[in-house]
């Protein structure tokens, strides 16, 4: 038996860890920002910055600074162990600041058309008279998910740290960030996909995340698509309805047949007969998850109003009571895990390991009557097939101040 030198078991060794398999593969992004986007106003005597492509921090009493959110594309069945930063271009800004503390939320409409104090978060003495910078690490790990086939990590990036003891303000113009990768544990549902590789969902990916030239070489396209043998019949846009408006429906997946894509037309009646689940939320998404495994299915519409086709309560935030269950037809998009990991009822918590990126693009009719069934269809096939062409370029935005 030949046995193997220090160098070249070093170098075995090596190879399996650069490999997709290995424990830590890395990913490296470069986030910038531009100085020039940079911008200040003075409110209650404090200073608060602004910068382009970036939101405000929310924590109440904290320093409140312009923050990042960004998506990055991973390789297949891989998932993020741990972030570093290992690169910065910073520099010092001029002046002395004094950083606006965030409040807190507040909810509008309650206490309408009366006079209420609001209550105001003081700055955090913590912070303000403390030596650390805030935040003190200036790249954060938010978790992950999957859009469809593509992998995704969430990062949270803070381009200005606010030095208290010093009144100043580090703007950091260039973060290198480093993904250290593991093998993502969680079931990935496959896809029948077109055999000419469409899909409107990658393509949605690839406008989203922050390195798609990564993505276009994790998931070269008409790669990595799951085409069962024999599989001839699709469904891209699926229609879910009640019996009673399957003749209506039918017309317009008709339509989507002569535009191009495949369609059908499946009645709640067939899904409560071919599926489980405890409730008709649970069949209906089960149905969609078939649909998006073997049916190559991209679009759904859900027509029928709440009492026909119900919606899924979920989880919203806990300091405010009124917002705790929100109505989400994100619930049929999003068909990763079954939004009650933890067995308790109330779905979509955190602890429920939702993502909250779809696998389907989810749109419902509000109809409850055959006559709105035949009218709605009336008039999407109005739309789509006009006789007059001068007004599809022109559009109508209505707001309203709901407690007034």
């Amino acid at each position: 038996m030949r046995r193997m030198t220090v160098p070249a078991l070093l170098a075995v060794l090596l190879s399996l860890l650069a490999s997709p398999g290995g424990a830590d593969q890395v990913l490296t992004l470069t986030v910038t920002f531009d100085p020039d986007e940079l911008s200040w106003e003075t409110r209650d005597g404090y200073d608060l910055p602004r910068l382009s492509d970036c939101d405000l921090t929310c924590q109440a009493g904290a320093p409140q600074l312009p923050v990042r959110t960004i998506q990055a594309a991973l390789p297949p069945g891989r998932s993020v162990s741990r972030i570093e930063v290992t690169d910065t271009r910073s520099r010092i800004l001029p002046g002395r600041r004094r950083i606006a503390p965030a409040q807190p939320a507040q909810i509008l409409s309650r206490g309408a058309g009366k006079s209420r104090a609001i209550d105001r978060a003081a700055p955090d003495p913590a912070i303000y008279r403390g030596e650390t910078p805030y935040p003190r690490d200036i790249a954060e790990l938010t978790g992950g998910g999957r859009m469809g086939q593509v992998h995704l990590a969430g990062l949270v990036i803070y381009p200005l740290q606010y030095l208290p003891r010093e009144g100043q303000v580090r703007f950091h113009q260039r973060i290198e960030v480093v993904l250290h990768l593991t093998d993502r544990r969680d079931g990935t549902l496959q896809r029948h996909t077109r055999p000419d590789g469409r899909d409107p969902l990658r393509s949605m990916a690839r406008r989203l995340v922050h390195n798609p030239a990564d993505l276009d070489r994790f998931y070269p396209a008409g790669e990595r698509s799951f085409t069962m043998p024999g599989k001839t019949d699709t469904a891209e846009y699926l229609i879910i309805t009640d019996l009673a408006f399957q003749g209506s429906f039918q017309e317009l997946a008709d339509w989507k047949v002569r535009k191009g894509l495949t369609a059908r037309v499946v009645t709640l009646q067939e899904i409560d007969a071919a599926y489980t689940g405890g409730d008709r939320q649970e069949r209906i998404r089960a149905c969609i998850a078939d649909a998006y495994q073997n049916w190559s299915t991209v679009y759904v519409l859900l027509a029928g109003d709440t009492q026909l086709i119900p919606v899924r309560y979920a989880y919203a935030m806990d300091s405010q009571t009124d917002y705790n269950d929100l109505p989400c037809d994100l619930y049929y998009a999003d068909l990763d895990g079954d939004w009650n990991a933890d067995g308790d009822g109330i779905y979509g918590e955190v602890e429920d390991g939702i993502d909250l990126f779809p696998e389907v693009f989810v749109g419902r009719a509000p109809v409850s009557t055959a006559a709105q069934a035949d009218n709605f269809v009336r008039k999407v096939l109005t739309y789509e097939r006009p006789e007059i062409l001068d007004y599809q370029e022109k559009a109508l935005f209505a707001a309203e101040v709901l407690w007034v």
